[in-house]
């Protein structure tokens, strides 16, 4: 580990510290504080392609924070709603997928990516979603939208579709957080394809 992960982790290790001092008494405080620590501990491993022990953390993250959404002593963006749905399939927790997506969230003021991310997230877990956004892709993210209707449309997953739009925007949007280091997206809609074509499987014997 380099000298400037080495300080990464020294810190997210007392901001862990603090988000456990404050689950109670402020739990919003807690939540951030938990993603913080989490997330910049991740990124760590990311960096020293630990990728099994990055997978890890995410799980542990999700167990940490979800719970505060879920009995909705912390409101919910759609964003976050976003990232830990992705983060959910990455390190397989589908039933708390399936838990975290139903929790209501206001799009409203979101931006058009994200409020088709959770569109289309919504459809694949047969959550009634809102109308679906008028919002003009460009060309990167047309890919993963792609990608998306592929598997809800019971196709097998268009992972060169989700690899380009990866590679689009690594170094770019996603640039220093864990989205660039590592192709989340990928991994999480793969999974989530495999999951749900077993799932159609059983149904239909």
């Amino acid at each position: 580990m380099n000298e400037l992960d080495r300080r990464r982790w020294e810190h997210s290790q007392r901001t862990l510290e603090r988000a456990e001092g404050s689950a109670r008494g402020n739990p919003e405080l807690a939540a951030s504080w938990y993603s913080s620590a989490y997330l910049l501990m991740t990124a760590v491993k990311l960096n020293e392609n630990e990728e099994a022990e990055a997978v890890k953390l995410l799980s542990t993250y999700l167990k940490r924070v979800s719970p505060f959404y879920l009995d909705r002593s912390v409101p919910l963006s759609t964003t976050q709603q976003n990232d830990l749905l992705f983060i959910a399939g990455y390190t397989k927790n589908y039933e708390l997928a399936k838990e975290l997506v139903a929790v209501p969230v206001d799009s409203s003021k979101e931006h058009g990516f994200v409020k088709t991310i959770n569109y289309l997230f919504r459809s694949w877990f047969g959550t009634q979603p809102d109308d679906q956004p008028a919002y003009s892709p460009d060309k990167c993210e047309v890919s993963l939208f792609n990608a998306f209707s592929s598997v809800t449309e019971g196709a097998d997953l268009d992972q060169c579709a989700v690899e380009s739009f990866w590679s689009a925007t690594k170094n770019k949007r996603y640039k220093d957080t864990i989205w660039g280091k590592a192709n989340i997206f990928s991994h999480s809609l793969r999974n989530y394809a495999t999951a749900f074509n077993k799932a159609s499987h059983r149904t239909s014997r």
